[in-house]
Formats: C-alpha cells, sequence, structure tokens
C-alpha cells in the first residue's frame, strides 16, 4: 500500500469511521456531505487515488461498493435471529468476537463479515445451529443463492429463488417440516437482502 496524502488519510479514515458506526460503507453522497465536497465528482477523486494506492477496491453498480483492504480481523455477528430489526447486522451491539483475516482470506470473495446460524431452518445444506456462514454484502442476489434477508422484522437465513419479476421466495432446506417458504410480493412487502453466503466454518460453535 502507498501513502496516503493528508486528505486521502482523512476521506480513508472518514469511510472507517462510518463503517464501524453504522456496519456499513457510506455512500458517496454520505462521504461528500461527511467532508463536506461539492458533490459526487469531487468524492471519486480521492476514491479513485485510494484505489490506485491499494487502500480500498470499488465494486460497479453497488450504491456502497467501498470495500476497505486495510481492515484486519472481520467481524462475528451472534445468532441472526437476535438481530434488531431496522439495524445494520454487523452493528457494534451484535458482534460478539472476531475472526482473523487470515481466515476471511480462505472465501472467494472475501467476505465483509461472520453470522452465527440459530436453528435448523437450513440443515439440509449441512448448515446447523451455532455453526458459522460467512456474508458478503450485496443488496441484489442471483436467484439460488442463500442469503441474508429481512422480511417485516424478521432477519432470516434462506435460500433465494426468484419466481417472476414481481416475485421471489425465501425458501428453507430443512429437515423439520415446520419450516416454510416465505413467499413475496415485491409490490407489496419490503425485502431487504443484507448479503449472501460465501461459505461457511461447520463446526464452530
Amino acid at each position: 500500500m502507498q501513502p496516503l496524502t493528508d486528505r486521502q488519510r482523512q476521506t480513508l479514515d472518514w469511510i472507517k469511521a462510518h463503517k464501524r458506526r453504522f456496519g456499513v460503507p457510506p455512500t458517496r453522497s454520505e462521504l461528500a456531505r461527511g467532508l463536506e465536497l461539492r458533490g459526487a465528482s469531487s468524492v471519486d477523486v480521492h476514491l479513485k487515488a485510494l484505489t490506485r494506492k491499494g487502500w480500498i477496491e470499488l465494486e460497479p453498480n453497488m450504491q456502497r461498493g467501498i470495500r476497505l483492504l486495510d481492515e484486519k480481523d472481520l467481524p462475528l455477528v451472534g445468532p441472526v435471529a437476535e438481530v434488531a430489526a431496522g439495524q445494520p447486522i454487523p452493528a457494534e451491539p451484535h458482534v460478539v468476537d472476531k475472526i482473523p483475516a487470515k481466515v476471511a482470506e480462505r472465501f472467494s470473495p472475501r467476505p465483509d463479515y461472520f453470522l452465527t446460524v440459530r436453528g435448523d431452518s437450513m440443515d439440509l445444506t449441512g448448515l446447523r445451529d451455532g455453526d458459522i456462514v460467512a456474508i458478503r454484502s450485496n443488496p441484489d442476489p442471483n436467484s439460488g443463492e442463500m442469503v441474508v434477508g429481512r422480511v417485516d422484522d424478521e432477519v432470516t437465513l434462506k435460500r433465494f429463488v426468484r419466481l417472476d419479476p414481481k416475485h421471489v421466495e425465501l425458501r428453507p432446506e430443512s429437515s423439520n417440516p415446520e419450516h416454510k417458504p416465505i413467499r413475496i410480493d415485491l409490490a407489496r412487502e419490503p425485502l431487504h437482502i443484507d448479503g449472501i453466503v460465501v461459505g461457511a466454518l461447520i463446526g464452530k460453535r
């Protein structure tokens, strides 16, 4: 990583502070306001410099597509069922431990945080209560990916299946018949996807 100018360091520090406080990186608009810049074009100058010098990575077509490359340990969040509605999942109240960066590097793509599984709704995939899943922030999953989703005030780990442009299902994969698919009419019901599962640490309790 190359040295930074004072302004570039200020930009990087502001991104980190926002992520520590809210659990997600800022949008360009939030960054512009925080740094008292004129607009997105001014922000892009600093983001491109941080990218060129190896401090961040920019993901195209993502509103919060700023990925910090100098972070060490990743947060481990407690059981998904205990995450408070309306709060970012990696927010500080939910973090129970840290996962070393060298563990995170085993996964491709690299996760943003880890999440503890609660219950048996996905046990047919090999995930059981107490296992740990690696989550990469992504609000726009492909059909068939396992996701962390929010429906009403519930945070859940399920298989995302797109039925048609207006309807999706969050499907359990469980030996327990009590778990049922959640069918969502996107025109009537809000659905927020926090991220996709990119791997797991099986048997970690």
